[in-house]
Formats: C-alpha cells, structure tokens, sequence
C-alpha cells in the first residue's frame, strides 16, 4: 500500500516493479486535470492485471467513481505504432493532441509497458495468438464475422479493447478511438457501470455486482462468451449471454444438422436476452 499525504488522495496496491510510479503518474495528472475520484477508490495489480476497488462510505451520497472532463480523453485513432512484441512504441502520435493529452499519453504507455501489456496480449488475445494460421482464422471468422480484419500491430491490437468511441467527440461514422486514462484498468461485468458521458465529463459510477468491494464497467453491447474470449482474451464463466455460432454436422442415418447464426434478442417480461427461431 502506498500513501502519501502530499500526494493525491488514492491509494492503490501494486507488485510489478515501475507500475507503481507509472500509475502515480497518471493519478496526479488526471487530477490535476480536473478529474475528480472517489475518496474509496483502490486500484489493485497483480502479474501486470489490475482490478478497482471502492469503500463507497467513504465518498459523500452517490459520488461517482471516476468523473473525467473530456479534456482527459486521448484520441488514438491517428496514432501510428511500431511492429514491437514486447512494448508499445508510439511511432507518430496523434497530431491534434493537447499538450496536457500528450503528456497522459506518454503517462499511459509508461504504464501498460510497466505492466508487460504487450507479452500478456501476444499469449492471451486470439488474433495475435492465431497469427500466421490462416485455417484457424477462417473458421473463427465464419463464426464471429470480422475477426480476420485483425490490426496491423499488437498494439493497436491492445488499445482496441481499451478505448471506446464517442461519436460527438471521433465523427459520426463512429470510428475513432478515446483512450480513458484510470477509468479502463476497470474490469468487465454484464451488470457492470455504464460510460455516461455528457457535454463535459465522462461519468463512471460505483457499480459492485459481485461480493465484495471490487468495481466493474460493461464494454459494451452483449458481449459473450466467445465474444469476450476472442477480443479481450479471457474466459468468463459469469455471462448469462450465449450466441448462436453458425455449425454444419453430418450426423450418420439422418442427414446434415444445420445452425444458422442468430442474435438473442430481450423477453419484453423479463428483460432477459433470449434466441428464438
């Protein structure tokens, strides 16, 4: 645990060497940026992972956990990044960044490399896993249409599971990329917290859907198994979401059994996603 009483009000655990500066680094710009977080916010990393923790009796009413001014942002959509296997290496930053956002992006590689982001995604992220195998990669692609487009370097690669778009802020088209210093080292949950983003801020609130003080986010639409372990690289046996997989199989004495690829849709009484047809 470290604490300091000149520094900000945040504690946070780590083990890794370098993280911990790393992380501080970011925490003091993002509040001297304006940002503001919760008084019982705890950051956790073990083995280059990290998790988010809040005491919410230590915040005053509904405090949220992590209130960013847009400012804080990071577009990386323009970003170029050098073919490297054991770090993120900016090649050409973005040429519309803010001094201030230079600086939490400079901060944010600091500390993915701190972590070993990049040898994790190289093991665990199936479209750099399956590289070079090309038939594996075609039958993933029948199932999970768009897995073939994979990006050119792993690190697009890793940012693509760690930015999210606003399309006020990246174009209509919906195409850019917002890197949120703090806010994505939260982990995923199907009942997790909602990025709420309005005119100034980008809003998380305290969401703990599991026993105990850990804090979770929801990436985004209804993410599946398979879509949770194809993209970000880790199972998670907690989802209630299950899409269907197109699937052909000769079964001797009947004939062919046939799946089509469906998308679950809610039960208007439950709220529940269900397949039907």
């Amino acid at each position: 645990m470290h604490a300091n009483p000149r520094r900000p009000p945040v504690h946070y655990e780590t083990e890794s060497p370098g993280v911990g500066e790393s992380l501080q680094a970011v925490i003091t710009t993002v509040l001297a940026g304006g940002g503001r977080l919760h008084p019982g916010l705890r950051l956790v990393e073990r083995a280059g992972q990290f998790s988010a923790y809040c005491d919410p009796i230590a915040g005053a009413g509904d405090q949220p956990l992590f209130r960013l001014p847009r400012k804080l942002l990071i577009p990386v959509q323009s970003a170029v990044w050098e073919q490297c296997n054991d770090a993120l290496r900016l090649s050409v930053a973005p040429d519309d960044l803010t001094p201030l956002q230079r600086d939490l992006l400079n901060q944010q590689v600091a500390l993915y490399n701190a972590a070993g982001k990049i040898p994790w995604a190289l093991n665990h992220m199936t479209s750099l896993v399956l590289d070079g195998q090309a038939p594996l990669r075609a039958a993933l692609e029948a199932i999970w249409p768009g897995f073939a487009n994979r990006p050119a370097t792993p690190a697009e690669a890793f940012l693509r599971t760690r930015t999210f778009c606003d399309r006020s802020v990246t174009g209509k088209d919906g195409s850019g990329q917002l890197l949120m210093p703090l806010i994505d080292l939260l982990n995923h949950h199907h009942r997790g917290a909602r990025f709420r983003m309005d005119d100034i801020n980008l809003v998380v609130r305290v969401v703990q859907p599991t026993v105990g003080l850990e804090c979770f986010a929801i990436y985004g639409g209804r993410r599946d198994v398979l879509d949770l372990a194809l993209h970000y690289g880790y199972a998670d046996p907690c989802t209630p979401l299950a899409f269907c997989a197109p699937l052909r199989v000769d079964v001797p004495g009947l004939g062919q059994l046939r799946v089509e690829a469906l998308r679950p849709t809610l039960c208007p009484s439950s709220g529940r996603p269900v397949v039907s047809g």
